[in-house]
């Protein structure tokens, strides 16, 4: 009879996640992280009356927490910031994730109801139900990490040579327009368009100001707005939230705008493949895409989505006749393919592609 003693250690993980995110959402809303200023060292005391505390030892069992999260450390008298929190969790910060840790979950709804979108397949709460209402603080909270991923990917399409001096840039899902924004930064003889829902297009206006001359906003579904043919076709966090036929149609799309000489750029959270090798290695492939995995629950937690594998987009590409020519990493857990067309069998660069 075996004496091995399983730890209960998973269970306990899971359901302190819960804590853990209350924690960082109590922080944000705090202004802890931005009452260390220049990155100066605090005492409990002098955290809890920058923040306006009125209890110095719950503000020490929340800053306790952070630093066991790695969002703080302590000397053995006083706190500081780690460079992740200096980076993404100080407002105004380049790369600021404040709004994001907010948003990224979705409806809270959503998840309460999940047992019956896992029945269904299908969310039982969807943010497509009333689109404003969520996609266009979403899409600002999002931005100022996509346009350092998109800067990264235009530099890559430059070094590649596959970025010409004067671009057309198609955005397609813009949202906040960070990406068609940041090749249009990149080359100053740059246009492009921007494709949104109506309930979008306004943050993209106020977010996307200062390019309003070289940049067309178009209101609409992506998949039956008419589009003209472009040198750079974005698809940024997009196919994931997409059922899986509208998906493949639009990577199909993206591709004959794309033509025979363009680039499609496709930005997502790629969860693994359903096959695999040996259940042991299959275990470590899934422990090591559990935030993949978890972006794809989100998916389809509030989504008409469920995410999407490498295999799925490698399949739609080849259907599309193109191919994935590489996978960029431009930041940790950003994801960037790079798709080619098939030269011999998409429109040619000069051919609009209707509706």
């Amino acid at each position: 009879m075996s004496t091995t003693v399983v730890s209960p250690a998973p269970v306990w993980d899971v359901i302190n996640g819960y804590a853990a995110y209350a924690a960082l959402v109590t922080a944000v809303d705090l202004g802890v992280f931005d009452a260390f200023e220049d990155d100066a060292a605090l005492d409990a005391g002098e955290l809890t009356r920058r923040i306006d505390g009125q209890s110095t030892e719950a503000l020490v069992l929340l800053a306790d927490t952070l630093v066991s999260l790695g969002l703080l450390s302590h000397d053995g008298s006083a706190y500081r910031r780690t460079p992740v929190a200096a980076r993404y969790l100080v407002s105004g910060a380049p790369h600021e994730m404040t709004a994001l840790v907010r948003l990224s979950p979705g409806p809270a709804a959503s998840w309460a109801r999940l047992a019956q979108t896992v029945r269904a397949g299908r969310a039982a709460v969807g943010v497509g139900d009333d689109p404003g209402a969520f996609y266009p603080d979403l899409v600002a909270a999002t931005a100022p990490t996509q346009r350092a991923v998109a800067a990264a990917t235009a530099g890559e399409l430059d070094a590649r040579g596959w970025l010409p001096q004067a671009p057309t840039v198609l955005d397609l899902g813009a949202g906040s327009a960070a990406w068609a924004t940041a090749f249009l930064a990149v080359r100053p003889d740059a246009a492009a368009v921007a494709v949104d829902l109506p309930e979008v297009i306004g943050t993209t206006e106020r977010l996307a100001a200062a390019f309003a001359d070289r940049l067309t906003i178009v209101a609409g579904d992506y998949l039956d707005v008419a589009l003209p043919a472009a040198d750079v076709v974005v698809l940024g966090h997009v196919l994931r939230a997409e059922p899986a036929d509208r998906a493949r149609a639009l990577v199909r799309r993206a591709v004959e705008v794309a033509g025979r000489t363009g680039t499609v750029v496709v930005a997502d959270y790629p969860r693994p493949d359903p096959v695999g090798p040996g259940a042991a290695d299959r275990d470590a492939v899934l422990a090591s895409a559990r935030h993949e995995l978890l972006l794809s629950l989100t998916m389809l937690a509030s989504t008409g989505g469920r995410g999407v594998t490498e295999h799925e987009l490698r399949d739609w590409c080849a259907d599309a006749g193109a191919s994935v020519v590489a996978r960029l990493e431009p930041l940790p857990r950003q994801h960037v393919f790079l798709i080619r067309p098939d030269t011999s069998s998409v429109a040619g660069p000069d051919k609009e592609i209707p509706a």
